[in-house]
């Protein structure tokens, strides 16, 4: 089966994170984008048990990724160096690219 490439599922991640309510805190930012990104992959029936294709979001008690978690914002970047994620105490997200631009500034509610 072929699944749509990368980029392609991460700009419809971000559409909805960006159409999406925003959040009060930490805690439910990460909730939220681990579930839009779930709705993406899904969507396109990526097997839920393919590490390598499928791109998630690992809750920060994962143990996984996340750095700074005693400061605001703590952040995350992705396995390939690409994006970084920083998420706020307040709700705020911000994704951005690691060499330079903003991909997304998404304020706490």
């Amino acid at each position: 089966m072929t699944f749509p490439p990368k980029k392609v599922r991460f700009e419809q991640f971000i559409e909805k994170l960006r159409n999406h309510k925003p959040v009060t805190n930490r805690n439910d930012a990460v909730t939220m984008m681990k579930e839009l990104m779930k709705e993406v992959e899904d969507h396109h029936q990526l097997p839920t048990n393919d590490h390598i294709k499928r791109m998630t979001v690992y809750y920060l008690d994962a143990g996984v990724g996340w750095k700074n978690l005693e400061s605001d914002p703590c952040y995350w970047v992705d396995h390939f160096m690409k994006h970084r994620t920083l998420v706020y105490n307040s709700g705020r997200i911000v994704i951005e690219y690691v060499k330079g631009s903003v991909v997304l500034d998404k304020p706490g509610g």
